[in-house]
């Protein structure tokens, strides 16, 4: 059976996600590419998904779009529902590819681990996206970030860090984000500070 192709898009609030994942809609459907979309948003009010839907590419009534909100997917009860989405995804269409924006709070490797053995898709890109700014001015550059992740490894708690740095470890493109509110020797300290997090991952700076 061919898996269709998927590609996650993960980070926390105010990352730029959905800024992204616009853009590849729109990437997408200049190229004539079916693509569909399943978005989750811990808000009730689902914000990223009416954001989503109203790019007149994706709808619900096209049945190429789904939006999972108030539970973070990659809880049991999140994956549960990201299972259902993508049955009734595959089910009315044969995209191209599915794009899953994630919440902020959704653990990759939960994530991961579910999607490697699901038999309708194969997992294709894992994009992380961090705040450069927020990088400098809470972690020093993103020079703390790994010391206070490494603490708390060794302490057995988990805190905002043990999360960035998970997002950051199991990517296989990094991108780091608003590089333009920042000097470019600043951003490239940044990268650098965090790289051994993932050694081999790409990392790109981008401006949104």
């Amino acid at each position: 059976m061919k898996r269709t192709p998927l590609i996650i898009l993960n980070g926390f609030l105010g990352a730029g996600k959905t800024t992204l994942l616009k853009n590849l809609l729109t990437q997408a459907h200049k190229r004539r590419m079916a693509v569909s979309v399943i978005v989750n948003d811990m808000s009730e009010l689902d914000v990223d998904g009416v954001l989503i839907a109203n790019t007149e590419i994706v709808d619900a009534a096209s049945n190429n779009f789904v939006s999972i909100s108030a539970d973070s997917i990659s809880s049991r009860s999140g994956i549960q529902k990201l299972d259902s989405a993508l049955k009734n995804l595959l089910e009315k269409r044969s995209p191209d590819f599915i794009l899953l924006e994630t919440s902020g709070s959704s653990h990759p490797l939960p994530l991961v681990r579910y999607l490697r053995e699901h038999p309708q898709v194969s997992l294709k890109a894992f994009l992380s996206l961090v705040d450069t700014v927020m990088l400098n001015d809470d972690y020093d550059g993103g020079k703390k970030l790994i010391p206070v992740f490494q603490e708390h490894l060794n302490r057995g708690t988990r805190g905002v860090e043990s999360l960035l740095a998970e997002q950051i470890m199991f990517c296989n493109k990094l991108l780091l984000t608003k590089n333009d509110r920042l000097p470019f020797y600043v951003v490239t300290e940044v990268a650098r500070a965090i790289h051994p997090l993932n050694p081999q991952v790409a990392i790109m700076a981008v401006p949104w």
